[in-house]
């Protein structure tokens, strides 16, 4: 079995996301017998145009960069999706006895490789991608992206959808592939995402309590995605800011982790809502980290607009940490509103607040067995296998 993986990205770099996490778990749980490849981005001092024979944990991966990437999880001008497409044409190999695994539809449209299949996996649904809320620049030309992914589609043998709106939007767009249509979960890394123990806790709270100035013994709410218009940020803000004025009595804490495009219109927002003293913004953080920061928090806050089965709120979960989060994608397959989190019902910043107070009311602890339990079926062994049938 050789399982080529197509995506713009580098494995072993620094590129973060749900898409990038996923692949990544895909190679640490391939079958044994597998053969692996990679075609992605270059980072670091790794050269471009050649094929090389690396590592992962302890197995071998073959990876080829078509291009250089040293900021990959900065926008630029012209999308990453479109450059990687537009080398991957000039790439010339035959993966006969292979199956090539793209993640995304750009460059599937265009590839010239040879492979005995391919699979096509949308990670949310498509029609999102160009909705105003999307901040992928399909959204100015959707016609353009409708022409693109259905040449995609005409180039894989199967098509996967990570949630119910997206297998549904795939029959309805392509009636002749029903069959050749599945649907898949996505997963989290076990290893790394699990409860704390009370006292592990207790030490990681005061760990960051010193670091950060903030109060071990007050309410910390944490924020983890990118700060662009899908994930609405903003929003979380709102919410926020609104639960501090209507809970006067605990003292609040919002940690945001991720980067983006909104980044400093956040800033301007937290200082306008007299909040800054009570915001940390800690950019994009290694795993670990935010394993650490999940464990010690008491609430996640998803406040997205558009969601496929969200890999952060697995993670969330299998931390012990209950979410308030929207009615996105497949979120109400995990949350249920009084077991391990709140659904809200709509984008509104008061439905959020009275959902964010609600939980902040209740002891983390008596709901952090049942968080993890809502995510025992998203686990790599499951997943993975689920994947590769």
């Amino acid at each position: 079995m050789q399982i080529v993986t197509v995506h713009p990205f580098d494995p072993w770099g620094e590129k973060v996301g749900g898409v990038e996490t996923l692949v990544r778990l895909m190679l640490t749980h391939a079958p044994p017998e597998a053969q692996l490849s990679v075609i992605g981005v270059s980072e670091d001092d790794k050269p471009v145009g050649e094929w090389l024979p690396l590592d992962w944990g302890g197995r071998p991966v073959n990876f080829y960069g078509l291009l250089r990437d040293d900021n990959p999880n900065r926008r630029k001008f012209m999308p990453l999706s479109l450059r990687f497409a537009w080398a991957l044409r000039k790439l010339r190999c035959d993966f006969e006895e292979a199956t090539c695994v793209y993640h995304r539809p750009e460059p599937l449209a265009f590839t010239s490789l040879q492979s005995q299949r391919n699979l096509l996996a949308f990670h949310s649904d498509p029609k999102q991608w160009v909705s105003a809320a999307s901040e992928v620049k399909w959204k100015h030309a959707p016609w353009l992206y409708r022409m693109v992914e259905a040449r995609a589609v005409a180039n894989a043998e199967v098509l996967s959808g990570v949630n119910a709106a997206t297998v549904d939007t795939l029959k309805r767009r392509y009636p002749a592939r029903g069959g050749a249509i599945r649907r898949v979960s996505t997963t989290y890394r076990s290893d790394m995402f699990y409860p704390a123990k009370p006292d592990e806790r207790e030490r990681l709270r005061g760990q960051f309590a010193e670091k950060f100035q903030f109060n071990p013994e007050g309410k910390w709410v944490l924020f983890a995605g990118r700060l662009e218009q899908q994930k609405a940020p903003l929003l979380a803000l709102e919410a926020f800011a609104r639960a501090k004025q209507l809970a006067p009595g605990e003292e609040l804490a919002l940690i945001v982790i991720g980067q983006g495009g909104l980044l400093d219109a956040m800033k301007r927002r937290a200082y306008e809502l007299r909040i800054s003293d009570s915001v940390l913004f800690l950019g994009a953080q290694p795993q670990a980290r935010v394993a650490e920061w999940m464990r010690a928090a008491d609430v996640f806050l998803m406040t997205s607009s558009f969601e496929g089965l969200p890999i952060a709120l697995l993670e969330a979960q299998a931390c012990g940490l209950p979410a308030v989060a929207g009615k996105a994608g497949d979120i109400g397959e995990v949350v249920c509103s009084g077991q391990n989190g709140e659904l809200v019902e709509r984008q509104d910043a008061d439905m959020y607040t009275n959902a964010l107070i609600k939980i902040l009311s209740m002891n983390r602890e008596t709901i952090s067995e049942q968080c993890v339990q809502a995510v025992q079926t998203y686990t790599p062994k499951e997943v993975i296998s689920e994947w590769l049938q």
